[in-house]
């Protein structure tokens, strides 16, 4: 009988050693964050709509958007800028490491099974071309500013793909192909831009 006892001690420890990981895995009580959706220019009316959800809110703004709305698509209006419309979608939560990191890897396992593992981004912004500019030189400044920030982020996913790369043993092959496409991407998006810079008025 003792014996018995204390196998039942040691079991009922380990339910609550991982019913408390469920709790504090990650510090997730809730499926949803804030978002917050910013225009240039401010006071732009955006149309948000998704599977099961739909709003309509003036920038800037933060707001819930719920994960299984997505992919949440944004259609931004202003006086004087060209329409502007982006899909949102659920991206990696990097929280979720804390628990390999810091807690255990049990945490990070829990956490992924409730679907912690992703969640809409934190911030949305859009830059909203202008109808007509007063120069060419404002075009260009303008246009300028847009083609830097696409090059600062495809920039940045090629390192974080060449440092896995290195890191990674056997997938160089696979490698190689995800910072190809990922610099053909970028390629053709400042193609696009190049285009929309010339037809801008």
């Amino acid at each position: 009988m003792k014996r018995w006892m204390q196998l039942d001690w040691r079991y009922a420890a380990v339910a609550a050693a991982t019913l408390g990981l469920s709790g504090c895995a990650g510090g997730f009580k809730r499926d949803f964050n804030q978002t917050k959706i910013s225009t240039d220019p401010v006071g732009a009316t955006c149309h948000l709509a998704g599977t099961g959800f739909a709003k309509t809110v003036k920038t800037p703004i933060e707001i819930i958007l719920p994960k299984k709305a997505a992919p949440i698509n944004i259609r931004c209006r202003a006086a004087g800028h060209r329409p502007f419309e982006v899909k949102v979608k659920a991206v990696f939560n990097e929280k979720i490491l804390n628990n390999f990191l810091m807690v255990s890897s049990m945490g990070l396992l829990i956490d992924m099974m409730n679907g912690h593992d992703t969640k809409m981004p934190d911030r949305v912004h859009m830059n909203m071309e202008p109808t007509s500019f007063v120069s060419a030189k404002a075009r260009d400044v303008w246009f300028l500013r847009y083609r830097n920030h696409i090059t600062r982020k495809w920039d940045y996913a090629v390192r974080e793909l060449s440092d896995r790369c290195n890191d990674s043993s056997g997938e160089e092959g696979a490698c190689m192909l995800e910072i190809k496409a990922a610099e053909a991407s970028k390629g053709r998006a400042l193609a696009v831009l190049e285009q929309q810079r010339r037809r801008a008025h």
